[in-house]
This record gives C-alpha cells, structure tokens and sequence, in this order.
C-alpha cells in the first residue's frame, strides 16, 4: 500500500522547478583580476523572466602561505623523518688494523735430539711429518727455527712468521 503511495506521488507529483533556483554568475574572462571587481547576476524569475543585473564584488588580497601559517621564509625547516640514533658516533680509524697471527694447522706430537739439531714429529689432516730446521711443510709452511721450547714457522704466501710452543 505505502509502495502504491510512492509510485503515485513520483508519477503525478509537482514537477514544475522552484523559485529558489541558484543564480548564475557571469564573469569576464579577459579580465579575471580587478580591485573594483563586478560580478553580473543572471536571475529567473517564477514566471520565467530572465533579468540581469550588477552588483559590485569584493575580492580579497591573496597573502602569502608563510604568513599564514607563521614561519618566516629565512627560518630553517626541521626534517621531519630524519633518522636518529642514540649510538655513539664511531670514528673511522687511520691506523690500519693488524691481524691476528694465523692459527697454524699443526698438531705437536714430540720432539727429538739427534745431535745435528732438534726433529720434531707434527701431525696436520691425519697426516704425520718430521720436520727440521729449513724443511719445507706442504706447499705453504717452511719450518724457520727450532729450539728446546719453540718452532718458528714462516707462512709462504704472506712470508708471516708463528710459533709453536714445544714442550
């Protein structure tokens, strides 16, 4: 029933356009910015007259945004998504870093006196040498020096030197 209603109200309502119509406003193209600026006003009457007429405008100044929102031009912008940190800024060192001696791949077994000199027994990978002073150890370990407590050997590729302690 409500349905019937509506149907017949949206068929046979009023469908004639009200006074109240928004006026249009005509404005000069070649002439967009004035100080004594008029606008024409274009009105349609209930009867359907059109009529015209000027009124006089106001226009105000455009400010710049810098007054607006308060910040002087010569003040300095904050970046908002800096990055901080509350770590201790590190200095990039000069002095060139020395390395650790290099950790030799020998496992001291024991030792020898055979009167020419010390032989001392190694074991590297499973593998089991004697080695006097001079003698070459693999590709890349040459055996320096050889004492009652120490063998000093020489890393061939960086000439670097590490003892071994012999008891």
């Amino acid at each position: 029933m409500l349905l019937l209603g509506a149907a017949a109200i949206a068929v046979f309502g009023d469908r004639a356009p009200s006074a109240d119509v928004a006026p249009a406003v005509v404005r000069d193209p070649h002439n967009s910015v004035q100080s004594s600026a008029t606008a024409t006003v274009v009105s349609k009457t209930a009867g359907g007259k059109v009529s015209a007429a000027t009124t006089p405008a106001m226009l105000l100044a455009v400010l710049p945004r810098e007054s607006l929102i308060g910040r002087g031009v010569t003040e300095p912008r904050a970046n908002l998504f800096a990055a901080h940190s509350f770590a201790p800024i590190q200095v990039a060192s000069t002095a060139p870093v020395q390395e650790a001696p290099r950790e030799l791949p020998f496992k001291y077994l024991g030792k020898q006196d055979s009167g020419k000199g010390w032989a001392v027994f190694l074991e590297k990978n499973d593998n089991t040498f004697i080695v006097k002073a001079s003698d070459v150890v693999g590709d890349d370990y040459k055996v320096v020096s050889i004492t009652a407590s120490t063998i000093t050997f020489e890393y061939l590729p960086t000439h670097e030197q590490s003892s071994l302690q012999i008891e």
